[in-house]
């Protein structure tokens, strides 16, 4: 037989276990956004970086042609 004490008690617990539930599905989400930023974020970065890295290949080349052109002056 099924008390009035218990039914309160599992009334109570089933609030409980709902807000947790609820509180973790929100905090989920939360995250998942928190990601979706981050990874942007981290796109933005890899692509800043890729033209960094090609400027300074672009650089190193000229500065090769700037040295054997200085080369050339200084043989005449």
């Amino acid at each position: 037989m099924v008390t009035k004490h218990y039914l309160i008690i599992m009334k109570r617990i089933n609030i409980w276990l709902l807000s947790v539930l609820f509180v973790g599905i929100i905090s989920c989400r939360d995250t998942k956004k928190e990601q979706e930023e981050l990874d942007k974020d981290l796109n933005t970065i890899e692509a800043v970086e890729k033209e960094i890295e090609e400027t300074v290949e672009e650089v190193e080349k000229k500065a090769e042609e700037a040295e054997s052109a200085l080369k050339e002056l200084d043989s005449l």
